[in-house]
């Protein structure tokens, strides 16, 4: 099984993307759990985690 977080932060005015995306890192690397950080889509992610038929 194959678990997954996301964690979103809306970015505001002149605020750098690539900057609220490495705080964002810093925080989940901060809760203590093992963690994969990815640029694959949610969706492909939970397609892939499904059981093949």
């Amino acid at each position: 099984m194959r678990e997954f977080v996301e964690i979103e932060r809306t970015v505001h005015g002149q605020e750098s993307g690539t900057a609220v995306q490495d705080d964002l890192d810093t925080f989940a690397q901060s809760l203590g759990v093992p963690l994969t950080r990815t640029s694959d889509t949610y969706d492909s992610l939970v397609r892939a985690a499904l059981p093949t038929a």
